[in-house]
């Protein structure tokens, strides 16, 4: 009986420092991207940031951004109101996936740094995405509607 116990205990520490002994491997190896088969479809034309400009109104209250005008190096002339002016400390765009992505960053009274990423959805002409407020450190989602 005595034999059985040793040889489930030497079978469990070796188990267990094979286990160990994996692990450790593991940490020093880097970890794989995972492979897609998605693909997103070839651009061929430089995307036109004018496609932006415009008023759009925030679907939950009277939050409203203008986009004014852009620029070829992804800078953005944007007024955002609620209702009142709000100082907008930096805005940009990117053309990331197919799809135009905009950071707005706001710096006012009760907006210390408070900002916005939003998704232009051309089929829509909307802006969707996540607005971040500061003071409280929560996340929401938004969706603005462009105003005609």
């Amino acid at each position: 009986m005595k034999t059985k116990t040793q040889l489930f205990l030497i079978f469990t520490i070796l188990v267990i420092a094979g286990c160990k002994q994996s692990v450790s491997k593991l940490k020093n190896e880097p970890i794989p991207a995972p492979k897609s088969n998605i693909t997103a479809p070839a651009v061929t034309e430089k995307p036109d940031y004018n496609l932006l400009v415009g008023e759009y109104l925030r679907s939950d209250g009277d939050y409203t951004i203008k986009i004014l005008n852009g620029t070829a190096d992804g800078k953005l002339d944007i007024a955002y109101f609620n209702p009142n002016p709000i100082h907008v400390a930096k805005a940009n765009w990117e053309f990331k996936n197919n799809t135009f992505v905009i950071g707005v960053e706001l710096r006012d009274v009760n907006y210390p740094g408070s900002t916005y990423i939003l998704q232009y959805l051309p089929a829509t002409k909307k802006l969707a995405g996540k607005y971040y407020q500061a003071v409280e450190k929560v996340y929401y989602d938004v969706e603005f509607t462009r105003v005609k």
